[in-house]
């Protein structure tokens, strides 16, 4: 027999109902919630829309729906309003939310740590990097890391700035290697390199026997640059500019630093680069700029919970120790 309530002498209630005399609700649920179910719950909700949240997990708008659909079925609970602008957690989303949270962070602590077991450094390292770091500082230092740690897999991605931190905040990489410092809760961000910025020239040019150029003369000069948007380019614009001096839009521009260093060597005119965008040999000549123009970047990251992370990001920093702005 079952009692309902505190009484002294409760009176009894029928098998099975509860303290009010209404059924139980029905458990639902007999096999174990799909993880794929839980990441795309939290995906909607961080992302705000189930096509940003398919488009971030790499799955289809309906299989984003299909999960969240299913999810409800077992719990027999609505996780989310649909609304036109984002999809909001109902109050029982909120609890699944919290602990699909506590859960994804669990299985991704378990695979960390047994891929972390064996003596050997393994695992993929993500990397999202402005062109100058992505396509010049990064691949002799990465193939030297991949030397000293063979089992590691290293996947660079190359953008600008803005993609590449926003990258690391949504967690779709694992370190950032960009041309200006920004403050992002979470991210710890390092000075990783200092390049000197320069005006270069074809060997055949007058100005390819000048020992060094006024920012003045490098902006009259200027016939090549980058194009609009250019991190590089946003760059000189201001450095030149907090020095009192005005910089032209050069009539040829190009999204990447080896094409201006390209049509520089083809006679096209002087052009403002990276000391790093420039090739070897003699096909054209770097001029100083007088004052010198130094661009740091910087090493951006969150916490270093895996190994393989950690290690990289120590590599790195050992590495160009001593070597900036060479």
């Amino acid at each position: 027999m079952e009692f309902c309530g505190a009484r002294s002498t409760p009176p009894p209630c029928p098998l099975g109902r509860g303290a009010k005399g209404r059924d139980p609700p029905e458990v639902k649920g007999a096999r174990p919630v799909d993880v794929r179910e839980l990441e795309s719950l939290v995906a909607v909700v961080d992302k705000g829309t189930i096509s940003r949240a398919g488009a971030f997990l790499g799955l289809s708008q309906p299989a984003v729906s299909k999960h969240i659909a299913k999810l409800e079925e077992e719990l027999g609970v609505s996780l989310l309003v649909r609304g036109h602008g984002r999809s909001v957690l109902t109050p029982e989303g909120k609890i699944v939310y919290g602990h699909a949270q506590a859960m994804l962070e669990i299985q991704r602590r378990v695979r960390r740590d047994i891929a972390e077991a064996g003596s050997a450094v393994t695992g993929l390292v993500r990397i999202a990097a402005s062109s100058i770091p992505g396509n010049y500082l990064l691949p002799p230092r990465l193939a030297r890391f991949r030397e000293e740690y063979p089992g590691t897999e290293v996947e660079v991605l190359v953008s600008h700035t803005r993609q590449a931190l926003g990258d690391l905040v949504e967690r779709r990489v694992d370190v950032a290697v960009v041309g200006s410092e920004r403050f992002l809760p979470g991210v710890d961000m390092v000075p990783f390199f200092t390049d000197e910025v320069v005006l270069v020239v074809s060997p055949q040019d007058p100005l390819a026997r000048r020992p060094a150029l006024s920012l003045e003369e490098a902006a009259r000069a200027l016939r090549v640059g980058r194009t609009e948007g250019s991190g590089t380019q946003i760059f000189v614009e201001e450095a030149f500019k907090a020095r009192g001096v005005a910089l032209p839009r050069p009539p040829l521009r190009f999204d990447h630093a080896s094409a201006v260093v390209g049509a520089v060597a083809a006679g096209g005119g002087p052009g403002i680069v990276s000391r790093q965008a420039l090739p070897q040999g003699e096909d054209v000549v770097a001029i100083p700029l007088d004052p010198r123009i130094d661009r740091v970047f910087f090493l951006a990251h969150g916490a270093l919970e895996f190994r393989a992370v950690a290690l990289l990001v120590d590599f790195l920093l050992r590495e160009t120790k001593g070597e900036n702005g060479r």
